[in-house]
């Protein structure tokens, strides 16, 4: 019978512990500096996904889009480190990305703001803002819109929808921006442009309900309140006929002319109501001018608007303002007047009349801005004439200006 004898196999002999020994010793000092990367890198994430966080919320507390996107820059280039950061979004949404050809910077963070600045979409701007990935560059040479530092550009896109870039620079000399920095700033700038499609998703459903009680007020005010106050002046008009005071009769007429007066005003309520949303109304517009034009005179300023002023193409509207400004201003200069009348009406033509009581049109006027009146009408295909006021004045014939073009 034989002696059995058990064999431990050993993975490393004696000749091996020693360089083993040596290998561990030589990697302790790298695991710190692991570990402190990782931990950095897990509180950028964390910094990162409490920012993403906060801006769902405040989006989906109906903050206006605005507040939120310079909230959004202000965060970047906080967590970024950057010098500065800016929003540039399309000024149409709906029209394709290729063939958008320049953005308007609607935010900026940081030095240097240059809000409302439209900017080509060319370079590293047409290339994420067309794309879908961020863009990185050690620099770009147009140092008053990037700086001379490094920049990172950033898509602002949902889904097929691009709404614009966000832009980050920092100065000469620092460090370019890191594949990781890029890559949250592009998740957090990602749902920023979800958040902001939503906000505006939900500004539009608002406008449609305004519209909608707009369209019920317009439709009771012309099929019912006109109707009762028409019926009222014809009323009137009846007892005319069959009172014999004189004073009774013409203050019944002055009361017809007053109602009627109400209904032309009735009706522009009406036109104005279906105004659209993201424009300032020729109404309001013109309102403005002749405050501004007559708000240090002593004058007596009526104002008169008939017909639908927001259907005037913006052309036109144009041509309107500025002869209402010139012939205001001519007016409050040089006709010592107590009363002036504007008069706007909309139908087949536009017309605009303004009359004053004053002593009419003096000799030494330079006719430089009757000149340019009578040429902004000529280029709109009507015509533009002056002549005395329809009542004289007490201090002279006064003067009445009429200006005319045709509707498209």
């Amino acid at each position: 019978m034989s002696n059995a004898h058990t064999v431990r196999p050993e993975l490393f002999g004696r000749e091996d512990s020693a360089p083993a020994k040596t290998s561990v010793t030589d990697l302790r000092p790298i695991f710190p500096a692991v570990s402190a990367r990782l931990f950095e890198s897990a509180q950028l994430r964390c910094r990162w996904t409490s920012a993403t966080s906060e801006l769902t919320t405040e989006f989906l507390a109906a903050t206006n889009p605005d507040t939120v996107l310079c909230r959004v820059v202000e965060r970047v280039r906080e967590l970024s480190d950057s010098d500065r950061v800016w929003v540039a979004t399309s000024p149409d949404s709906d029209v394709p990305a290729d063939e958008v050809t320049e953005l308007v910077i609607t935010q900026w963070a940081g030095a240097g703001a240059q809000h409302g600045r439209r900017i080509p979409v060319t370079g590293p701007v047409a290339e994420a803002f067309r794309g879908s990935a961020s863009v990185t560059m050690p620099a770009v040479g147009e140092i008053g819109l990037f700086g001379d530092g490094p920049v990172l550009v950033l898509p602002l896109h949902t889904g097929a929808t691009a709404l614009g870039v966000v832009a980050a620079t920092r100065g000469g000399g620092q460090p370019p921006y890191p594949s990781e920095m890029a890559e949250w700033c592009g998740r957090f700038t990602g749902q920023a442009a979800l958040a902001l499609h939503l906000a505006r998703a939900q500004q539009r459903l608002r406008e449609l309900d305004v519209f909608a009680d707009r369209d019920r007020i317009a439709r009771d005010l012309h099929d019912h309140v006109i109707q009762r106050v028409f019926a009222i002046g014809l009323s009137l008009q009846g007892a005319i006929g069959r009172t014999h005071h004189a004073d009774v009769r013409r203050q019944l007429c002055d009361a017809v002319d007053d109602l009627q007066e109400v209904i032309t005003d009735i009706r522009s309520s009406v036109y104005d109501l279906h105004a659209g949303p993201h424009r300032t109304r020729l109404r309001q517009r013109l309102i403005d001018i002749v405050r501004q034009q007559t708000e240090h005179s002593d004058m007596q300023v009526m104002t008169q608007f008939s017909g639908p002023l927001d259907a005037v193409p913006a052309e036109l509207a144009d041509h309107t303002e500025a002869v209402v400004q010139e012939t205001i201003s001519n007016a409050v200069r040089h006709s010592h007047a107590d009363i002036l009348t504007i008069t706007v009406i909309i139908d087949d033509a536009l017309t605009i009349t303004v009359e004053d009581n004053g002593t009419g049109i003096p000799s030494d006027l330079s006719p430089s801005g009757l000149s340019n009146l009578a040429a902004r009408a000529r280029n709109a295909g009507g015509h533009f004439d002056h002549c005395p006021a329809t009542r004289p004045g007490p201090h002279g014939p006064g003067t009445r200006t009429t200006w005319n073009a045709p509707m498209p």
